[in-house]
């Protein structure tokens, strides 16, 4: 009689089976909070979240921590180099006690060590340390709820920076001055290779220039609500393929190419990202 083969079932897949680059992935698709909670399933998934090139502390809650001293804690303790860096802090907003940490955290990513290359930063009211003028790799900068701060020695420039998104919010408006947009001018013509240009001013900031020289800029969205304002191009604009602008009752100076009642209707790819 024939010996009947024996059929071995194949063994379920464990979480130790999947090679890092799956874990990552699937850590990718977690936010930040869940990505680290996936330290307690087993000993091998234990530092996996550390290695996280992307740090996204938005849409998510931390409870009475708050999101400064949670997205301390994670940096602390995270080991790979980080490459994208996004933080929401305005609901609820910031307390006073914890700018210092958010200005430690912007020092601790401005390390050669981490090649961050995009920036988000959503806040109520905060004047950002200096440390941001550090992350010359920059490719991407998005900054709402934040004053600009004075320029370090020997800054020049971002020349790896393609967007740029400033929102100016209603609870900036004792700090806006000429002196900030002069700042925000300096910024954009030290990103000589700026591709999408965003700037929103929700408060009202009479009697300002933004002066704009970026001449490889091809999205451009002003907003502001602010009688009085002017916009200064001070470069030609070649390669401008939309641009939005709505400054009631301004006056926009040209220089070149730019007509004053330019108007192209149209959005970023993006969908207006950085201005909603």
């Amino acid at each position: 009689m024939a010996t009947r083969s024996k059929r071995r079932t194949p063994r379920p897949l464990c979480l130790t089976d999947h090679p890092d680059e799956v874990v990552l992935e699937i850590l990718r698709r977690l936010d930040i909070r869940d990505a680290v909670c996936t330290s307690a399933l087993s000993h091998a998934w234990r530092h996996h979240w550390r290695h996280l090139p992307v740090l996204d502390f938005r849409d998510c809650s931390f409870g009475r921590l708050g999101v400064a001293s949670a997205a301390q804690s994670v940096l602390r303790r995270h080991l790979a180099l980080v490459d994208a860096f996004a933080l929401d802090a305005r609901s609820p907003p910031l307390p006073e006690a914890d700018h210092p940490r958010l200005d430690d955290l912007l020092v601790h990513l401005s390390s050669p060590r981490h090649p961050l290359e995009a920036l988000v930063l959503k806040l109520s009211s905060h004047k950002l340390h200096s440390s941001i003028f550090s992350h010359v790799k920059l490719k991407y900068l998005d900054l709402k709820g934040c004053l600009l701060p004075n320029f370090t020695p020997g800054f020049s420039g971002l020349c790896n920076l393609k967007g740029l998104y400033v929102h100016y919010t209603a609870k900036l408006k004792h700090h806006l001055n000429s002196a900030q947009f002069d700042m925000l001018a300096a910024l954009i013509s030290g990103c000589p290779g700026l591709e999408e240009l965003a700037v929103k001013v929700v408060p009202e900031v009479a009697g300002v220039t933004l002066k704009i020289a970026a001449p490889r800029l091809r999205h451009l969205e002003i907003k502001a609500c602010s009688t009085g304002w002017m916009v200064g191009f001070v470069s030609l604009l070649p390669d401008l393929a939309c641009a939005k602008l709505q400054l009631p009752f301004s006056a926009m100076l040209r220089k070149g190419g730019v007509k004053a009642s330019a108007y192209f209707p149209g959005h970023f790819a993006r969908g207006g990202a950085g201005v909603a």
